[in-house]
């Protein structure tokens, strides 16, 4: 379980930043992303476990709404940008748990992607029907990892002052990622600018715990 929440935590930073310049400002529609997770020394039973995870980002104006799916865990996230405020719904192993948290709080917590830099380089491919650039990302401990980015997409505006993928010049559509010794490739599969209906933001208030952010995000 732990594996999981880490995962869980280290994809939500991926929603809070995205400058770049654009042709198409990215104010309401849905993000499909894959997850593939390879798993150490070639342990396919762990790996199949989180086969078929996905994740999903929807976009209307300022609101956002992410839905991981790890199959053992499944997670939603509905950020309010106006108000920078975060609300988690989190089940898993039977179990409903809610929690807030405020940007200030998100703030103060440990955060790998601080400092980060990217170098473009060579490399290039299609991904869910637009042409994205290589660039290789460097954090602070000397970690880096390969980021597929367009520059046809641009979110509106900048909401968050903790963000994995300050300074990149596009819109990331392919990524990877290593926690806990599991390599994920994140890839958009589909990209849909369709309005979002309002009803998509709408948070339960039944049928969940409401719990401390230290019980899941360490």
């Amino acid at each position: 379980m732990k594996n999981l929440l880490l995962l869980s935590a280290f994809l939500f930073f991926e929603v809070f930043v995205l400058h770049a310049s654009a042709q198409k400002v990215f104010t309401d529609g849905t993000i499909y992303y894959s997850i593939k997770v390879d798993a150490p020394d070639n342990n396919q039973q762990l790996a199949s476990s989180f086969q078929g995870s996905s994740y999903t980002l929807y976009v209307k104006g300022k609101w956002r709404r992410i839905d991981m799916d790890l199959k053992m865990m499944k997670q939603q996230i509905y950020i309010n940008t106006q108000d920078s405020t975060y609300t988690f719904l989190i089940e898993t192993m039977g179990n409903k748990y809610m929690m807030k948290l405020s940007a200030d709080q998100l703030r103060k917590r440990p955060n790998p992607y601080r400092g980060i830099t990217f170098t473009d380089a060579s490399g290039s491919k299609e991904i869910a029907g637009y042409s994205c650039k290589l660039a290789i990302a460097h954090l602070p401990d000397g970690t880096t990892f390969p980021v597929y980015y367009t520059t046809q997409l641009l979110p509106e505006g900048d909401y968050s002052a903790d963000q994995m993928f300050t300074g990149l010049k596009g819109f990331p559509l392919e990524y990877q990622l290593t926690v806990q010794n599991l390599k994920m490739t994140i890839t958009a599969e589909k990209v849909d600018l369709s309005p979002v209906p309002m009803s998509t933001f709408d948070i339960p208030r039944s049928g969940y715990r409401e719990v401390n952010p230290d019980e899941f995000l360490h």
